[in-house]
């Protein structure tokens, strides 16, 4: 091929079906298949049945001319993907919604086929935005690159790719021609820096920068010659320097397709069958287990944290409901009647239900000494005051020389017993002369502190118990 073949050959293309975008995802045969397939394990296939709908959808309506026709299919698809009770619904935003309403039912009854374009453009949104770039770092994507390599790779997916080119530059290094590809990546470098300033950057930059682009391949003391030619070197001459002193995006344009197809025509069949391609394949066979491994991986934590979390909805539905149901109420164990009383007349717990019930029972209202002095004969009467009642309790003592001795209740209740317990009151106070009248008011005082602190007031045994 000649030179000025070479010159006039095919543009080639400005995209890397190793790294696709969108419209690769739905077009190129090597990707799509693997595409649906990461968008069904995203459960996100529905945005993709909806754009294949709406393309059917646009080239029937462009060749039907029947209104009736076009609506019922607009209709179908609005039912299956839009409205509120969709089987395959799609999130579209409210604003985008009504307004795709409003295009299947216009007002003159006539619907356009470009019914669905604003909910058409935002699918496009979420999936370039979202799903296509978590796709690149999928092994679904591996997987097409690898079918893409085995079948027809040509040297622009290589050039355009950021993880295949290092290798056709280690390739080109081993013989001494990287030049090409170095002239390659800085006119690309070059004209993304004049699109990206968009008029920002000055005249006298940019020229500066084109400059030193031509020196360093192009010129006839090139440090990094390319050697494409005096007619390539008169074209980007011209274009650098133009009359009216404006360089565009294109200005080596037509030495890098030049570039392209030199490399094609002399480089790439060769590189195909080199060393560095197939570590390059390789490279890609290892990254495809990696990424398997890590879905796999994360798919089993999925599973189990979704599992996780059913027991514990299944755990908090089961005890909100104990908690809303009926709880019994505790038995309630009433002290045994005192000997001698029938349970239905009895008032009186008895005093050892009482001990074991304090703590838990709630106490009477404590009684004052002017409260006791008010209760009347039965306190007052001399012989039931010093009397000790019936109870299941004994009293005891030990003597002098240190036996322990029951003493009988009973004789206590004698007029000895009160005799006695008065001497006893008379003791713990340490007056031995103390007059009965004085030892009565002492031992009333006492009583009446005791039955502040107790439930049952004038309970003996009570009295007994807290001693």
């Amino acid at each position: 091929m000649e030179q000025k073949d070479l010159i006039s050959a095919a543009p080639f293309p400005g995209f890397s079906r190793l790294k696709p975008g969108l419209e690769q995802c739905l077009s190129a045969l090597h990707c799509l298949p693997y595409f649906i397939q990461y968008l069904e394990y995203c459960k996100s296939v529905r945005l993709l049945h909806f754009l294949f709908a709406c393309d059917t959808f646009t080239e029937a309506s462009e060749k039907c001319h029947h209104g009736n026709s076009i609506q019922c299919d607009a209709l179908d698809i609005y039912s299956r993907f839009i409205s509120m009770n969709s089987t395959h619904a799609i999130s579209l935003p409210e604003n985008v919604r009504r307004t795709v309403e409003n295009n299947i039912s216009p007002e003159d009854g006539k619907v356009d086929c470009r019914v669905f374009e604003p909910a058409i453009t935002h699918v496009k949104h979420v999936l370039t935005d979202y799903h296509v770039p978590k796709f690149l770092r999928s092994s679904y994507c591996t997987s097409a690159q690898l079918e893409l390599c085995r079948k027809e790779l040509v040297l622009a997916d290589v050039l355009l790719c950021e993880s295949a080119i290092p290798f056709l530059m280690e390739y080109l290094e081993y013989r001494s021609e990287e030049n090409h590809v170095l002239f390659w990546v800085s006119v690309e470098a070059f004209q993304e820096h004049l699109r990206g300033s968009a008029g920002s950057a000055s005249v006298e930059e940019l020229g500066n920068d084109a400059i030193a682009l031509y020196d360093t391949y192009l010129s006839l003391q090139a440090r990094k010659p390319v050697n494409y030619g005096r007619i390539i070197r008169g074209i980007v001459e011209s274009s650098i320097c133009p009359d009216n002193g404006i360089i565009t995006p294109d200005a080596f344009l037509i030495a890098q397709q030049y570039c392209y197809h030199y490399m094609n025509k002399f480089f790439f069949e060769a590189y195909l069958r080199s060393d560095q391609y197939k570590r390059y394949l390789n490279e890609l066979r290892l990254q495809l287990e990696t990424r398997r491994r890590e879905e796999r991986t994360l798919r089993l934590n999925s599973a189990a944290a979704t599992r996780t979390s059913a027991k514990e909805v299944t755990s908090k539905m089961e005890s909100l409901a104990v908690s809303s149901s009926p709880s019994p109420k505790p038995a309630m164990f009433l002290p045994a009647p005192p000997r001698g009383d029938s349970p239905s007349s009895s008032k009186a717990s008895s005093p050892a239900s009482q001990k074991r019930n304090r703590g838990t029972t709630q106490k009477s209202p404590s009684t004052s000494k002017a409260e006791v002095e008010e209760q009347g004969e039965d306190i007052l009467d001399d012989r039931k005051f010093w009397s000790i009642p019936e109870s299941d309790y004994t009293l005891s003592a030990v003597d002098e020389w240190g036996v322990y001795q029951t003493q009988d209740r009973h004789l206590l209740n004698t007029p000895q017993g009160s005799e006695k317990l008065k001497k006893s009151v008379m003791k713990l106070f340490g007056k031995e002369e103390i007059t009965e009248e004085a030892a009565v008011e002492q031992a009333k005082s006492i009583v009446a502190d005791v039955m502040s602190l107790t439930s049952q007031p004038t309970n003996w045994e009570d009295l007994l118990l807290d001693s």
